[in-house]
């Protein structure tokens, strides 16, 4: 596909997008309850210190999403991304605690084929779900009638909310189609979401669905 990137008519005005729920594990069971999160729209300067302190706490590597994001926002240009996190933070979005992001993705806005309108790149989504093998989560502590038991934070939706977030706000844009590129690993997720593989590893989900996927997964 011969694309190029374009200023994007899609305006990230404020701070926090929308607000939506994933599941957090009730420990030691094998339930889930309902909690709410933020989706928000990172600003280049003042919240890659957040981000920071996310990729810090839960990877030891540097090979993967949220450090290369933040090498795209420490060196700007015309080729950085629009970056979002969901976060667990509900208010004061100008302090953003990194301790509290639990999910982030970027992406770019481009020019599409022959006149087409334009699409928006999916660089990459990261989360901090079990899937996620890479990720590492502090160990917690409980008392249950008087013992001490250990535990980590388990949650689940993280992607699926972070794509039906980034969706409501394409929707009231001129955004023709949302693409990506997914390795073998993360086919099953985009296939679950009704992506369409229109080429090996590339996959794309039009306008006219962004409606149904809303309504199912939102």
């Amino acid at each position: 596909m011969n694309i190029q990137q374009t200023q994007p008519d899609l305006k990230f005005k404020a701070r926090l997008i929308n607000t939506t729920k994933i599941k957090k594990k009730i420990p030691f069971t094998p339930f889930y309850r309902n909690i709410k999160a933020s989706f928000v729209a990172l600003d280049q300067k003042e919240d890659t210190q957040a981000l920071m302190i996310y990729a810090l706490e839960h990877f030891k590597s540097k090979n993967n999403i949220s450090h290369e994001i933040i090498s795209h926002l420490r060196n700007p240009d015309e080729k950085t991304p629009a970056v979002f996190a969901l976060t667990l933070q509900r208010k004061d979005f100008q302090h953003l605690d990194g301790r509290k992001i639990v999910g982030c993705c970027d992406g770019y806005v481009l020019n599409g084929i022959n006149n087409d309108k334009p699409i928006f790149y999916l660089a990459g989504i990261e989360t901090l779900s079990p899937q996620n093998k890479s990720a590492l989560m502090e160990e917690k502590e409980i008392k249950i009638f008087g013992r001490k038991y250990k535990y980590r934070d388990e949650y689940k939706n993280i992607g699926k909310q972070i794509v039906n977030s980034l969706l409501n706000l394409l929707v009231k844009t001129r955004i023709e189609r949302i693409e990506l590129t997914a390795s073998q690993n993360v086919k099953p997720f985009y296939n679950k979401l009704n992506f369409t593989e229109y080429l090996e590893n590339q996959f794309r989900l039009k306008t006219q669905q962004f409606n149904e996927y809303i309504n199912r997964w939102g």
